[in-house]
């Protein structure tokens, strides 16, 4: 199955995973992502994840089914003991602590603040293109460093404390706390300073799947979505 995101720059392809016997893997798929042709990386990912993965993209950030093949794909075992790390965890997904799924739930969360992070920065750098105020080479090249970076210089990341988890914003040389998320049930709370949550902030619950999509769904870097409306 292949999904293509609104651009049309990113695709993200998924297959079923076969052994040389034909066999088709119970547990696993391969993952393949595509950026302006060129291919960024290829992974092994379980089925919970590529369902999770694909309402996700879907429904939160408008992709669009491209191509509905599954074609099994022939089992990398070299590509495989290479990522052993992400095999490993895939086999342990079933006996998730609670707090190990709300690590990896708020992981997502930094997935899609970047995304926007990103996709915001392409946008406003489009906006001046199209005004034609500034110069345009300097805009398309922007963009160009958007695309290609590798986000070390302006990241989301998680910072794990006794009791919550910090979603931090690091511009540079910059950081700031995006929000908390409770470790023991997942609630998401707006933050209020660096060390603390705000009085009565929660916003989501990353446990419960509904709020946790409705909060990958309308996540933005600013935080806006943290605001009650």
């Amino acid at each position: 199955m292949q999904l293509t995101s609104k651009d049309g720059n990113m695709v993200v392809d998924f297959y079923p995973v076969k052994f040389h016997t034909g066999q088709i893997h119970n547990r696993l798929m391969l993952k393949v992502v595509t950026f302006m042709g060129k291919t960024q990386s290829k992974s092994y990912i379980n089925k919970k994840d590529f369902k999770y993965e694909f309402d996700s993209r879907t429904h939160g950030y408008g992709y669009q089914v491209t191509d509905e093949s599954m074609i099994p794909q022939l089992f990398n075992s070299a590509m495989a003991c290479a990522c052993w790390f992400i095999l490993l965890f895939f086999i342990m997904t079933a006996t998730l602590s609670q707090t190990d799924l709300i690590v990896k739930y708020a992981n997502a969360l930094c997935v899609a603040l970047q995304e926007d992070l990103k996709e915001d920065g392409i946008k406003w750098h489009q906006r001046a293109i199209i005004s034609q105020q500034d110069d345009e080479v300097y805009h398309i090249r922007k963009i160009k460093e958007i695309q290609e970076s590798d986000e070390h210089q302006n990241k989301f990341y998680i910072k794990v404390g006794r009791r919550f988890l910090k979603v931090i914003h690091q511009d540079y040389n910059q950081r700031s706390v995006h929000c908390f998320i409770d470790k023991n049930n997942g609630d998401v709370w707006k933050a209020a300073s660096w060390s603390k949550p705000q009085v009565n902030g929660v916003r989501y619950n990353l446990l419960d799947e509904s709020s946790r999509e409705t909060c990958l769904a309308r996540a933005d870097w600013a935080g806006s979505y943290l605001y009650i409306r």
